[in-house]
């Protein structure tokens, strides 16, 4: 009777299965070893049920089964490509506002996304900030091919260590983190950790691994690589770096970052005797 009844209101058209009669409840929909939906088999030939004569529509089903689409709009770039432009945009709310007062809404906004979307991909502002330094960090690691490096003479590879790091560290946007981690890490130590761990360090660790490399090819006599590393780093950017930040000078010329990581190489492996 179940059967007939949604049979004659049109909810479907279909052949019963062998050994099912019309007019018997259908079996319990909770029993697992339930067999009667499955087996229902579509025809286009009509059959009779209790008095009643049934023809199957010709249109299939949908299947019922399908995966249904997820709801909102569909993806339209990738979560890497989406990373990228909220870099961007924090990089610009970040020296604009600061840490404390840059807006995430307006980080959004501005890389075209919801928040809900940036904070599935950075779950805290800090978690952004982390990003943002290594991004601009692995910039300069990738300049810095350990494999070129080694091949190239003493002089000129120091050259090019120092070129590498006295751009990174003295661009605008270096500088500008630089002057946001030493005004609000007081409030935020989460900050400072972040830059100690993504920037300094691995700028450190490149510009180590060279120094021991030619010590131990016997070029250079250094017996703290760590400590020599220190001070290649205060040589070559300090005092630049301290006027931009002090305001004296807009920024740094490349010509003269250039000239600067020249003088420093010289320095370095000539020493000031005469």
């Amino acid at each position: 009777m179940w059967t007939a009844a949604l049979l004659e209101r049109g909810r479907f058209t279909a052949c019963l299965p062998a050994g099912v009669k019309a007019g018997l409840n259908p079996p319990a929909l909770g029993n697992p070893d339930n067999s009667y939906f499955g087996n229902l088999q579509f025809s286009n030939k009509d059959f009779s049920l209790t008095g009643m004569t049934v023809t199957e529509t010709t249109q299939a089903m949908p299947d019922v089964r399908a995966k249904k689409r997820g709801r909102g709009r569909p993806q339209v770039r990738s979560d890497e490509e989406t990373k990228s432009a909220i870099i961007d945009a924090a990089s610009e709310q970040f020296k604009k506002a600061g840490f404390a007062q840059a807006n995430i809404c307006t980080i959004a906004q501005t890389a075209g996304i919801s928040t809900k979307t940036l904070y599935r991909l950075f779950p805290t502002k800090a978690d952004l900030f982390g990003e943002l330094v290594t991004t601009k960090i692995s910039r300069y690691i990738l300049v810095l091919d350990e494999a070129s490096l080694a091949a190239m003479g003493l002089r000129e590879g120091l050259e090019r260590l120092l070129l590498a790091y006295g751009r990174l560290t003295l661009s605008t946007d270096a500088i500008a983190i630089t002057r946001l981690v030493l005004g609000e890490s007081d409030r935020f130590p989460v900050i400072a950790k972040v830059f100690i761990e993504n920037a300094i360090n691995r700028t450190s660790v490149a510009m180590e691994k060279w120094i021991t490399l030619q010590a131990e090819r016997g070029l250079i006599s250094v017996d703290a690589p760590k400590l020599t590393t220190g001070m290649l780093r205060g040589m070559m950017v300090m005092e630049p770096q301290r006027s931009v930040m002090l305001g004296q000078l807009a920024e740094i010329p490349d010509e003269e970052v250039i000239a600067r990581s020249k003088a420093c190489a010289k320095l370095f492996l000539d020493g000031c005797a005469t």
